[in-house]
């Protein structure tokens, strides 16, 4: 309803007062107890200390409110965690890192990453809804672009990977040197403007040494990807009806979605294929399929009990396990003032990726974005920025 709580706590944290403002910052009252804080209508502070605050009919925790109101002292055990606080850690590893990331302990996720996740999702319209392409991404997604940028005369090379950043005197770059696999040939590509949309830990490999000192580029070895690992799975009957993307309470699975209901390509009204995301996958990267796929049943055994615990349990048809061993950067703290932007201090350099600053998380939405903000830059800069040849005649590598 737009009030705002504003909590003040005394020097030793053992007593606060909470102020309940208006929507227009005017008080309107205040609770110095905890006989006022359990009472009052709306609030309610939970033994463990957090605090949930009532607002017609949504429910927000408040975490880390000082237990000492209590007067429960503080233990120095490592508590064993419920299975409310596993849904709050993937909840806090599926907003650090998106629903495709490997999800972070969340001990190490930075609050800067969560206050910026809900803060889209209040603000914006719509910002708490999931969408899923409706088919593979190859044909859905790539196929599409491909087109587009060759309708508007655009050329797009597979096969041709970065090897190089050429360079002139000035430190500008001078081409990009393109490596030749399955038979091509390497060549050098020459053009007005130069953009690396590589994900981070790539780009690093190939910062030529003359701006490895700057500031921007310097500040990129703080960004560090983790593994990431995506599970499909199809089973011989239906295990959920619900069309979005779930937050799972399982230590093992981050979130997951039934594709058979919410992509239109896999649609089947009588059996279920679940894509779930494998978090933390730092310590599963380097197993083997067969090994996370059954670490994955036994979890999905706890979830969906009424499936597996029967005397005719859901069997499972075919699976594919899809691992990224460098995806998404670590969003840990202090991750927020290592992010570069789009432009560079090089006249004819500029930088997209999620890891690029914008307003979204590390994810496609957030990539998708900072191509855009790339292609305003280089725009900005047309006038500066000198005409040469496309492309060279192929060299030797």
């Amino acid at each position: 309803d737009g009030r705002v709580l504003l909590v003040d706590f005394n020097q030793d944290m053992d007593t606060a007062c909470i102020r309940v403002l208006s929507a227009d910052l005017q008080q309107v009252s205040t609770l110095t107890n905890v006989d006022e804080l359990n009472n009052s209508e709306g609030l309610c502070l939970l033994p463990d200390g957090r605090l949930l605050v009532g607002d017609g009919g949504c429910i927000h925790v408040l975490e880390g409110f000082p237990a000492a109101l209590l007067g429960i002292k503080p233990s120095h055990k490592k508590p064993k965690k419920t299975k409310q606080q596993l849904l709050q850690e993937k909840k806090k590893r599926a907003l650090a890192g998106g629903a495709s990331s490997s999800g972070p302990d969340p001990d190490e996720i930075s609050s800067t990453v969560l206050l910026t996740a809900l803060n889209r999702f209040l603000q914006e319209k719509n910002g708490s809804r999931m969408a899923f392409l409706d088919g593979a991404p190859p044909e859905r997604l790539c196929d599409p672009i491909v087109e587009h940028v060759q309708s508007l005369g655009g050329e797009v090379h597979l096969d041709s990977p970065l090897r190089e950043i050429k360079l002139n005197p000035d430190g500008s770059v001078a081409a990009f040197h393109i490596g030749g696999v399955k038979g091509k040939e390497s060549f050098d590509l020459f053009a007005d403007a130069y953009v690396s949309a590589l994900p981070v830990d790539p780009f690093k490999l190939l910062i030529p040494e003359p701006w490895q000192q700057m500031d921007v580029f310097r500040k990129l070895d703080g960004l560090r990807g983790v593994p990431v690992i995506n599970i499909h799975l199809w089973f011989d009957r239906k295990l959920t009806d619900i069309d979005h993307l779930l937050f799972s309470r399982s230590p093992l699975l981050s979130v997951y979605a039934d594709m058979s209901i919410a992509c239109k390509e896999y649609e089947d009204p009588d059996r279920s294929m679940l894509e779930l995301v494998f978090a933390p996958a730092k310590d599963w990267i380097g197993r083997s399929d067969e090994d996370i796929i059954e670490a994955t049943m036994g979890e999905l055994q706890k979830l969906f009990p009424m499936h597996f615990g029967t005397e005719n349990p859901a069997k499972l048809r075919k699976s594919k396990v899809v691992k990224t061993p460098l995806s998404v950067y670590k969003t840990t703290p202090g991750c927020q003032q290592l992010r570069p932007d789009q432009t560079t201090p090089i006249k004819n350099f500029f930088l997209a990726g999620d890891y690029t600053m914008q307003r979204y998380l590390a994810s496609m939405e957030g990539a998708v974005l900072s191509g855009k903000l790339c292609a305003e830059a280089v725009d900005c800069k047309q006038d500066q920025l000198s005409s040469s040849p496309s492309v060279s005649e192929p060299v030797s590598a």
